[in-house]
């Protein structure tokens, strides 16, 4: 860089190597709290799903055991109540999506606005979001609520 800057075709040479630093520690600092929030988030979901399950389960508690009276596997009563949690999960991502959906726009166009430097765009990321997010909910809510009749069951 400096064997250009004394170049009779070079008029201004802009050093970047501070803006690259800045942009550096922003998303730095940015992936750190988004994992931070990220974590806290998905224990919050699972610790929601799990006593949504339990409840579920504390209620059905009758006729649980008239099913395991008549010789019903652990796993037969289990399963309902891992696609109860799976549906809650993913009912509750498609809340998030959706107010994703309506907070897009706007915080698109900060963003782009705030990394003015580096050219973004937002648009290209819809499909992986939203199977990210339909995935996590599914996940989060058949994993709750596994732990939530395990727990249960093993009394």
């Amino acid at each position: 860089m400096t064997t250009l800057q004394g170049a009779s075709i070079v008029a201004r040479v802009l050093p970047v190597e501070s803006v690259v630093d800045r942009l550096l520690t922003v998303t730095a600092i940015l992936r750190t709290v988004g994992l931070i929030i990220l974590a806290l988030v998905g224990l919050t979901v699972l610790f929601i799903i799990i006593n949504t399950i339990r409840l579920a389960v504390v209620a059905r508690a009758e006729e649980i055991e008239i099913m395991r009276l008549v010789g019903a596997s652990d796993a037969f009563v289990r399963w309902p109540f891992i696609f109860e949690g799976a549906l809650v999960g993913l009912l509750g991502a498609l809340v998030t999506l959706a107010l994703f959906a309506l907070v897009a726009d706007p915080l698109s166009g900060a963003m782009a606005r705030f990394f003015e430097v580096v050219p973004l765009r937002f648009g290209t990321l819809v499909r992986d979001v939203v199977v990210l997010v339909l995935g996590t909910g599914l996940g989060l809510g058949a994993f709750g609520a596994w732990i939530s009749v395990r727990s249960y069951l093993a009394r």
